[in-house]
């Protein structure tokens, strides 16, 4: 099955305006329930939670084949992988309990070991490895009120880029390792931040619909969902023009954690909905907009408020 995903209103726009990336050409590879997609660091291989009615552990897949392994089973809750920048390891979030903890393993899921550090009553979430080396990126209270820390996962050593007032969760690393991406919800409001160090956060957009599943295309353009009136949409944030624009089309409530290929040529989603849609898929993702008449979306613009004027590039 294939779907284009395309622009139209109708006006003559820039090329801002008309959209800034195409999805195209999606595709399954696997037909089963999970979440969490993460391309590895050279593009061959998804990693991915595999649920199975209250359990749930880590999957990887080879994109071109189609060849599925496990890489980790028989623990009742493991998540959130995230690779190593070499793409030998893979760390994720080990939950027995209502104890959550980063682990990492080989990539063949051997070796795995908790990383040490912080209270046996702490929490660790949402881990992002830095793709310039051995640190992690995650929500934890490790350091003890909740917010983002940076942790060694050799040696365990910990520092804290936000705390529990700044309210941030969901870090993600710049692909060039040097600023982290994080949101807050307040009421009803969503909020996108960039921290260029700790406590060193900047707010660059806003809107009523939150942001979900934050992604960095490259070191000036985010990717993220946001929700308007029920339903997804993808959208894309430049850091540098504080230009917000659409990335793909409405997503009714079955399609959701979107992640960008190394490359930055496909991207991987999870379908939710029914036999049709449930599963893991891929993607087309390309940088030329598409017009085609008889879908209009509207412009992001209006709900969106970009804060372009408190971002200062590096």
């Amino acid at each position: 099955m294939q779907f284009l995903f395309i622009l139209a209103f109708g006006l003559t726009l820039s090329a801002a305006d008309a959209g800034c990336y195409t999805l195209a050409n999606e595709r399954r590879l696997l037909a089963s329930s999970v979440e969490g997609p993460t391309w590895s660091p050279d593009g061959s291989e998804l990693a991915y939670v595999v649920i199975d009615g209250e359990s749930t552990s880590i999957g990887i897949m080879n994109v071109e084949t189609g060849e599925a392994r496990s890489f980790s089973a028989g623990f009742v809750r493991d998540s959130e992988p995230t690779w190593a920048p070499d793409g030998s390891r893979l760390g994720f979030i080990r939950r027995v309990g209502a104890r959550s903890r980063l682990h990492v393993g080989l990539r063949d899921g051997m070796e795995i070991q908790e990383v040490p550090g912080g209270p046996i009553s702490s929490w660790d979430l949402n881990p992002d490895w830095s793709p310039t080396g051995s640190q992690v990126a995650m929500s934890s209270t490790r350091l003890g009120d909740s917010g983002i820390i940076v942790v060694d996962v050799d040696t365990g050593e910990c520092r804290r880029w936000s705390d529990d007032s700044d309210g941030l969760s969901g870090p993600r690393w710049s692909t060039d390792g040097a600023r982290i991406a994080a949101s807050r919800s307040d009421a009803t409001v969503g909020k996108l931040y960039v921290l260029s160090g700790p406590h060193d956060l900047r707010l660059v957009a806003q809107n009523d619909g939150g942001f979900e599943g934050i992604r960095w295309i490259d070191s000036r353009e985010l990717l993220y969902v946001y929700l308007r009136r029920s339903l997804r949409r993808p959208a894309v944030l430049d850091l540098d023009s504080g230009d917000i624009c659409e990335a793909g089309p409405e997503w009714d409530g079955s399609r959701s954690h979107i992640d960008v290929s190394p490359d930055r040529s496909r991207v991987a989603f999870v379908g939710s909905r029914g036999d049709e849609f449930r599963g893991l898929w891929i993607a087309d993702f390309s940088p030329v907009p598409s017009v085609v008449v008889g879908s209009s979306w509207g412009s992001l613009k209006r709900d969106h408020q970009p804060q372009a004027q408190l971002w200062t590039a590096p």
